[in-house]
């Protein structure tokens, strides 16, 4: 039995999600991330992070200003 990836712990009929709870998911990370904006900027540090474009101390302090707020 697949259990859903959004963590309410409620079985999937084999899928990841149970219906529409993907979409909470989504919209519970967008918030918590301060909004799709910030969100999308969040991903960007990441990437850049891992392809070698910003180095730690850069990538931690955006994440301190971002999560600040």
């Amino acid at each position: 039995m697949a259990f859903c990836a959004c963590g309410c712990g409620e079985a999937t009929a084999g899928g990841l999600f149970k219906s529409g709870h993907d979409q909470k998911m989504r919209i519970d990370i967008e918030e918590r991330a301060g909004g799709l904006v910030a969100l999308s900027r969040l991903i960007d540090s990441a990437e850049q992070f891992a392809h070698g474009r910003m180095d730690v101390n850069e990538f931690t302090g955006q994440l301190r200003r971002q999560f600040s707020r």
